[in-house]
């Protein structure tokens, strides 16, 4: 199979010899999937760190085709499907848990919101009015990850970055650490959220509605599922105009706490950060900048993080 560099380094860095022994399987678990389920490949999407690609069953139906390496990001992807079910998001049609197979409904025309020519403000608008649709109370019964999980994250990618990480400090990334505990210690209700909620997953329908894809899946406050939302699609300069009139449509039509939205979107976009480097060993600015601009709103706002440490 004649896969993209970017895609295999990805898959490589995230998995390690699974990783390498998933792509050697791939083309073996496309067959698989055509066979089984009596469907055609008809195109890739742009890969990242899944196998994506458009497929039409015999009766001509339209669906999307998601292969990636079995664990616990495929396992809360497809609980997140399964509990967050309805109109709001893409419809599981089917899946294989050992394959890491999920087969999802195609949402056409799927222009997403990144791509559409609109105002800022409408865009947080429609991802408000999504995020209100798909949020559920979080059941203590059920076994998901949790913001929790975000935090021991960044306890690791601070061990990694000890001396920085390019234009965020180590102090920074301690000052994330500390916000983060704090975060997780005064957290109130808990409910199921989207966990990656950007412009890119939020896609168009046919009837005009919208629907989100690739769920994350974890369990957390409120506040935290508009951090992806924030921190990506921002423009060259005057971000923190951006990122403050974002906060205000999200505090306002979702009723939510805006310092604890400034103190999520700080930790988190430190986190982003280091999530970002991938194999190409640079982070992505935008979430650089992004942290810089919480760091800079919670210290104008006056916003105490000193309690738990």
């Amino acid at each position: 199979m004649d896969l993209p560099k970017t895609f295999i380094d990805n898959v490589i860095s995230s998995h390690g010899e699974k990783g390498r022994k998933w792509l050697a399987d791939l083309d073996g678990l496309l067959q698989e999937c055509e066979r089984r389920w009596s469907l055609k490949m008809t195109g890739i999407f742009d890969l990242s760190y899944n196998y994506v690609a458009s497929a039409e069953f015999k009766n001509g139906k339209e669906a999307v085709v998601k292969l990636a390496v079995p664990g616990g990001e495929f396992i809360s992807e497809l609980q997140a499907l399964q509990y967050l079910r309805g109109p709001y998001i893409a419809e599981l049609l089917d899946y294989d848990g050992d394959m890491g197979l999920l087969i999802l409904e195609k949402i056409t025309p799927g222009v997403s919101l990144a791509a559409i020519c609109m105002d800022d403000e409408q865009k947080t608008e429609i991802a408000a009015a999504l995020l209100k649709q798909l949020w559920r109370a979080a059941e203590p019964v059920r076994k998901v990850n949790s913001v929790r999980d975000r935090e021991k994250e960044l306890i690791m990618e601070s061990k990694k970055h000890s001396d920085g990480l390019g234009d965020i400090s180590a102090e920074t990334i301690k000052e994330a650490l500390k916000v983060f505990a704090y975060m997780n210690t005064t957290a109130g209700e808990l409910y199921y959220l989207h966990g990656d909620l950007h412009h890119g997953n939020i896609l168009k329908r046919e009837n005009g509605s919208w629907a989100a894809i690739d769920p994350k899946g974890l369990a957390g406050e409120r506040e935290y599922d508009t951090i992806q939302f924030l921190i990506n699609e921002l423009p060259s300069v005057n971000a923190e105009y951006t990122i403050r009139k974002r906060i205000d449509i999200f505090a306002e039509k979702l009723n939510l706490n805006r310092d604890r939205i400034l103190l999520w979107g700080f930790c988190h976009a430190v986190l982003a950060s280091c999530w970002s480097i991938g194999s190409s060993g640079i982070p992505e600015d935008g979430f650089i900048r992004s942290a810089g601009v919480f760091q800079n709103l919670i210290r104008e706002n006056g916003i105490s993080f000193e309690n738990t440490i």
